[in-house]
């Protein structure tokens, strides 16, 4: 490109040469003529092609080399496509970017991307609407996915199911080259359960509660659970072998789940009273459900003899083993001497010192009339101490020779 000032200088340069055809004015008109041809072939143009497309595309003023010009903002209309931008067929501009003009004409060709369809599954029978509904959406465009507290029955919303694949609550997803279908992720309650281990009618009834699978949960407190004598100290996952301390955090499971109580005895004191008696006996300190050997009566009580201890509803011999059992919080075990005169055996009908089958037949005689008993024995045969000789005290002693499960007409373990 050839500038005004060399332009000027040819000029003088010719006129000096030649002095007799060009005159200074001449020259003047001359230089004007070639800058203005100059300016002109400076100045360059901008057309797109719209590649199958309709709609309105910008108009642009020719323009020179390095000037900055914003590219046509308007969106064609292809079916099934989005107008993303223009091409020079070695760059790519997105619509109304501006550019910086080549020393050349610029022809730009629409750039298109194919529309997939996104699509959502409907939420109105759960008490939602989607913000939006079914839509064409351009590849690489980025989804937002809403959070809603909806239930279908005891099943909560868990996030969603994006052609198959779970993404959380208030996440989002890039739009896939391929058309996609956006369901709710439910998820179902597990039954989350808790036991005492045992079948004690002095324990609290199990627990459960209904728990959603991956969330953080707490084990329950030592409250929660109870058990006459015992301290709750852990829960106890049988399947993994694993032991939790008290209000351990954990994760609920995908599937029913029962978690065991840890129990540790306390100590308990077993005393002994002399229910009429004298003396004294020392008391005994066991753990619950610990062994012991009933001790010997050294209570006194004139013209009487032990028949029995008695604890609770419960009645054992001296020398029976038994274990250590208290039926409240707080209790103690209290073994109360039961008493009977000197001079009465109970069952014993024939006075050899012992309860047997003889004693049983003298009794179910004596009961339906077919042979009497001493006098002095008479209070042997009312086994269950109530004053009368019936088939109620042929019964107990019955149960008690067969079976040992009473003793003389009093409950026994």
């Amino acid at each position: 490109m050839v500038s005004k000032k060399v332009i000027a200088v040819l000029c003088t340069v010719m006129a000096a040469s030649y002095p007799l055809s060009i005159t200074g004015s001449t020259c003047s008109v001359y230089c004007e003529e070639a800058a203005s041809s100059e300016t002109q072939e400076m100045l360059y143009s901008i057309s797109y092609d719209s590649n199958g497309g309709t709609g309105k595309v910008t108009e642009h003023e020719p323009v020179s080399a390095g000037e900055l010009v914003k590219l046509s903002v308007w969106a064609l209309k292809l079916e099934g496509y989005s107008h993303c931008g223009w091409t020079d067929g070695v760059n790519t501009y997105e619509r109304g970017q501006e550019i910086e003009m080549p020393d050349h004409d610029l022809v730009l060709t629409a750039v298109y991307k194919k529309l997939y369809t996104l699509s959502y599954e409907d939420v109105t029978p759960y008490g939602y609407e989607l913000p939006i509904g079914d839509q064409s959406v351009v590849p690489g465009t980025e989804i937002s996915l809403g959070n809603y507290a909806m239930h279908k029955g005891d099943a909560a919303f868990n996030g969603w199911l994006v052609n198959g694949v779970h993404y959380n609550q208030s996440s989002s997803f890039i739009m896939p080259e391929e058309d996609v279908y956006v369901a709710v992720d439910w998820l179902d309650p597990i039954n989350w359960a808790f036991s005492s281990g045992v079948n004690d009618q002095y324990c609290s009834p199990d627990l459960s509660y209904q728990r959603y699978p991956g969330k953080s949960a707490t084990l329950p407190d030592g409250d929660r659970l109870s058990r006459v004598g015992y301290k709750l100290t852990g829960w106890y996952d049988k399947e993994n072998d694993i032991e939790y301390s008290l209000e351990a955090q954990v994760v609920v499971p995908y599937e029913d789940k029962t978690y065991y109580a840890i129990w540790t005895p306390i100590k308990v004191g077993v005393s002994f009273d002399a229910n009429g008696g004298q003396g004294t006996m020392s008391r005994i300190i066991k753990t619950i459900g610990e062994s012991f050997d009933i001790p010997e009566c050294t209570f006194t009580r004139e013209g009487y003899k032990l028949l029995a201890w008695k604890s609770y509803d419960n009645y054992f011999y001296p020398g029976e083993n038994v274990q250590a059992h208290i039926e409240d919080f707080g209790d103690s075990m209290k073994c109360s001497a039961v008493w009977i005169e000197d001079n009465i055996n109970p069952g014993d009908l024939n006075n050899d010192g012992i309860c047997e089958m003889t004693d049983l037949t003298l009794l179910s005689l004596y009961i339906l009339g077919d042979q009497d008993i001493a006098d002095d024995i008479k209070d042997n045969a009312d086994i269950i101490r109530d004053g009368n000789i019936d088939i109620s005290d042929m019964s107990a002693l019955k149960q008690y020779i067969l079976k040992e499960h009473i003793i003389l007409g009093l409950e026994r373990e």
